[in-house]
């Protein structure tokens, strides 16, 4: 009921020209409750390289086929949805759950008759299980197939690099690296991307995993993120007067029941070193405290229930960020750019 109340008055405290102005944070001492959180250090299982295994061919696996000394027999076939591998000369062989090698020996069997004493070679050239994805402000954003070790620095020089932007006939980075992020299961490693883009740092130079989404984010993004207890956690397109309150306003957002509003967080800037701001959100909807101006990039966390400590509600309000926009980024990345390449 305490929450149906103070979403009430949000709404009326939003439509009420008397209402207090908003401020900028920078301006208002109380707020700036900014607290220093030390980068976390990466596991370092994150630095074993991934070891390409022995893996069962699967449906959509790419394999190049060809029969040693024999001209015109080279070809790259995709195993078929009825799991079957079509390959010249009307042969047809079970691939789905097979090794290469017993899909070579297969092969083999149906040109004995055509060669003699045949040598059929089968090399995977794309595995569906052994890929990853890099998306965002790089020059080649897409799926790519892990079949070796690979650094995320080496990774992100695959995908051809940083984007660069052209403004005012100069060439510019469009990319934020403080914002760029790597998620591996459901969750952010703590990778600084600048420290090991910019500045070259090994420490920082961990190893891809198959599945495993990078995001190197825009450095021209205009767009807030709200996250946590919250009907609607998805970016809203910032504009000049965006406040705490109009953002909450919007359509379909708002607070759920389990929220707690006297430690809402404000979280700027470098998500591994950021600025951080503690709002009493209660006390902005009951007209106690200003309401507040945000800055394109912020992030808004609204917590279940209070912390103790600043640092670990901010660890965990940057890791919802990164696992939860992440996930969401790869369901867009799979529908949007792998479904087109399936239509083509």
């Amino acid at each position: 009921m305490k929450i149906i109340m103070l979403i009430g008055t949000l709404c009326f405290m939003f439509s009420c020209t008397t209402h207090r102005k908003p401020i900028k944070i920078t301006g208002y001492p109380k707020l700036q409750q900014e607290t220093t959180i030390k980068r976390k250090a990466i596991d370092p299982k994150f630095f074993s390289p991934y070891k390409t295994e022995r893996n069962l061919v699967e449906i959509g696996d790419a394999l190049e086929i060809s029969i040693f000394g024999q001209s015109n027999t080279l070809s790259t076939v995709t195993v078929a949805p009825d799991g079957k591998v079509y390959y010249l000369f009307g042969v047809t062989v079970q691939g789905e759950g097979l090794y290469v090698e017993e899909i070579s020996e297969q092969i083999k069997s149906k040109v004995l008759k055509l060669f003699n004493n045949p040598e059929v070679s089968v090399l995977p050239v794309k595995s569906t299980s052994s890929s990853f994805s890099i998306i965002g402000k790089v020059k080649s954003p897409g799926q790519y197939n892990l079949l070796s070790s690979l650094t995320l620095r080496q990774a992100v020089t695959q995908a051809g690099g940083l984007m660069d932007g052209v403004f005012r006939g100069t060439t510019i980075q469009v990319a934020s690296l403080k914002k760029s992020f790597i998620i591996r299961e459901g969750e952010a490693i703590p990778v600084d991307f600048h420290a090991l883009i910019e500045k070259g740092d090994a420490s920082q130079n961990i190893y891809v995993h198959p599945g495993d989404y990078i995001y190197i984010a825009s450095g021209l993004s205009q767009e807030v993120y709200i996250l946590g207890a919250v009907n609607a956690a998805y970016p809203a397109a910032y504009n000049d007067e965006m406040t705490i309150i109009s953002l909450l306003s919007e359509s379909g957002r708002g607070l759920n029941k389990d929220a707690y509003l006297k430690q809402v967080l404000i979280i700027r800037g470098d998500l591994q070193d950021p600025e951080v701001y503690e709002v009493n959100l209660e006390a902005i909807l009951s007209g106690e405290e200003h309401d507040l101006y945000l800055q394109p990039g912020d992030i808004i966390f609204v917590p279940e229930k209070p912390y103790k400590f600043l640092a670990e509600l901010t660890r965990l309000a940057c890791n919802v960020f990164a696992s939860s926009f992440g996930r969401r980024l790869g369901r867009d990345f799979s529908e949007d750019v792998l479904g087109l390449e399936d239509d083509r």
